[in-house]
């Protein structure tokens, strides 16, 4: 099953991609203080790009090689990017405007979908739900001093909402857009999907990586990874630095 879940979505994502959509449809649905805290990342995402890629002229060079780099986590670790400094912030905004909580959620958080009323609340929130096999996502945490810190299983307790205003805006405004309907579909069907396929999937798109609704998938999906690991290192050296 995980296999042709796979293929399934590499035909999706590098099939026929025909629609801008328009980004004030996607910002309606998710209200004001989420769609703010979602620009809050962008221009994050765009000072990341700048501070490890800057030899690149172009904002469409830049991502595809962010996406090219992501894909060799898994077989020889995380490039030594360097992150701007408003990460925190940016986290602390998805927090408190409800921003995470429409993408992704904890096992058990109480959530009751915005666009689904009658949903019963565990049918939305309950992970073992999800029938397709997921592999686990496995990368080290390289330290700025070389140092390895094992995390076998990032982000393993937050899945996927396939309910949430995120994956609905999509839905919604995106109805004419090969790229982003058949996106929605894989996910409402499998929930968690590889980064690394998904990075690897995007990589090959040109100059539809500006696309803002694009962008803003890549850092649902990836960027906001990064962020939560670059936390929890900065964590974890203070702590070491501290004994």
């Amino acid at each position: 099953m995980k296999k042709i879940l796979l293929i399934i979505l590499t035909l999706c994502l590098t099939g026929n991609i025909n629609c801008q959509v328009p980004l004030q449809d996607f910002n309606e649905i998710l209200g004001k203080q989420q769609s703010s805290a979602f620009d809050l990342a962008v221009e994050s995402y765009k000072k990341f790009l700048e501070l490890n890629y800057s030899n690149e002229e172009f904002l469409t060079d830049r991502n595809s090689q962010f996406l090219k780099d992501f894909q060799s986590i898994y077989t020889s670790g995380p490039p030594n990017w360097k992150f701007p400094d408003d990460i925190q912030a940016v986290l602390n905004e998805w927090e408190n405007s409800g921003l995470r909580k429409e993408i992704r959620l904890w096992p058990n958080e109480n959530y009751q979908p915005a666009h689904f009323p009658d949903l019963d609340e565990n049918d939305s929130t309950d992970s073992e739900k999800i029938e397709v096999e997921i592999e686990d996502v496995i990368i080290p945490i390289r330290m700025r001093d070389n140092q390895t810190v094992s995390e076998p299983r990032i982000d393993s307790s937050l899945h996927s909402n396939t309910f949430g205003k995120f994956l609905y805006a999509l839905d919604h405004c995106c109805s004419t857009d090969t790229l982003i309907n058949e996106y929605v579909e894989v996910k409402q069907i499998a929930g968690d999907i590889s980064p690394s396929l998904i990075a690897g999937a995007y990589s090959g798109f040109g100059e539809r990586l500006n696309d803002p609704i694009l962008m803003r998938m890549i850092i649902a999906e990836l960027y906001y990874f990064l962020m939560t690991k670059e936390i929890e290192i900065e964590k974890i050296k203070t702590s070491t630095n501290n004994k």
